[in-house]
């Protein structure tokens, strides 16, 4: 009964949100306080969280996180969403800058930490506070210090109007950083891929390795993005693709490993994942 009445009203506040007055005067902020107390209400059930214990590919820690699909990956496979920490392993080393763009309780970020050897290059990201607090805890409990995520929309366009949206361009700009030291760039955004990527068009985008989660369905029906922009924005950009499905048993999923695909294919997949179960799968844009 608790999941169904989020999901009603996230869908409703999500509607609001396309409303310019509404928009204008913080439908994003309704949004935060309506997730934190729904959060508070469900860990008044003492059923959100628990403590999980990783263990993969020479990668072990224990954080907090949340019950059912979170805490069923481990079950099963030693760490969430195991395909992608897969080109993780692979693609970050030492001292290498990594942003995480939907942090949630930090999992991929931590992982991120203790292949470049330093917490402080990792870049977090995410609107929601409830998770925001758990990653700090999360890093608190595993390196012993304090880490900060931005409670922020990451988007197309940057803060205006009392709205917190920021583009990762300008993110990059105001922090003075090297855009040839990012190496890794993780979206998990809900449907807002799309939003995402127009905000790193023309800096980072072209020169990061990006590892998205793509939600077709959300992308269509939360924030009217279209394929066909998604697919220019990472092919006109030089990238190769590969593309995975990340979902597993424990969600009634069956993974398939990572494969090369042309722009063609990723858009026949992506229509095929509007209407279909699983919603979402991954692919990996490299140079």
């Amino acid at each position: 009964m608790l999941k169904i009445m989020i999901r009603l009203m996230l869908s409703m506040i999500y509607r609001l949100g396309k409303i310019p007055l509404l928009r204008e005067t913080g439908a994003l902020g309704l949004l935060n306080h309506l997730l934190e107390l729904l959060y508070h209400l469900d860990s008044i059930k003492k059923n959100t969280y628990k403590l999980c214990k990783i263990q993969y590919e020479g990668i072990e820690f224990e954080m907090i996180g949340m019950r059912t699909d979170f805490d069923e990956s481990i079950k099963l496979y030693g760490a969430y969403e195991p395909l992608l920490v897969d080109k993780l392993l692979k693609i970050v080393s030492t001292n290498d800058i990594v942003f995480d763009i939907g942090c949630a309780e930090g999992f991929f970020s931590i992982c991120a930490s203790i292949l470049n050897k330093n917490p402080r290059n990792i870049h977090a990201f995410d609107i929601c506070a409830p998770r925001g607090r758990i990653f700090k805890k999360n890093f608190r409990r595993i390196f012993n210090m304090k880490k900060d995520y931005k409670q922020v929309c990451v988007s197309n366009v940057n803060a205006s109007n009392g709205v917190e949206e920021l583009t990762i361009n300008q993110y990059v700009a105001d922090n003075d950083l090297d855009v040839s030291k990012i190496k890794l760039i993780k979206i998990d955004v809900e449907g807002a891929e799309e939003k995402v990527l127009q905000g790193m068009d023309g800096s980072v985008l072209g020169t990061s390795d990006l590892l998205i989660e793509i939600h077709p369905g959300a992308i269509e029906r939360r924030f009217n993005g279209c394929a066909d922009t998604i697919a220019d924005l990472i092919y006109g950009s030089g990238y190769k693709v590969e593309l995975a499905n990340i979902r597993g048993e424990h969600r009634g999923g069956i993974a398939f490993p990572w494969r090369t695909v042309q722009k063609e294919e990723f858009l026949a997949i992506y229509k095929d994942f509007v209407e279909t179960d699983p919603p979402n799968f991954a692919i990996h844009a490299y140079k």
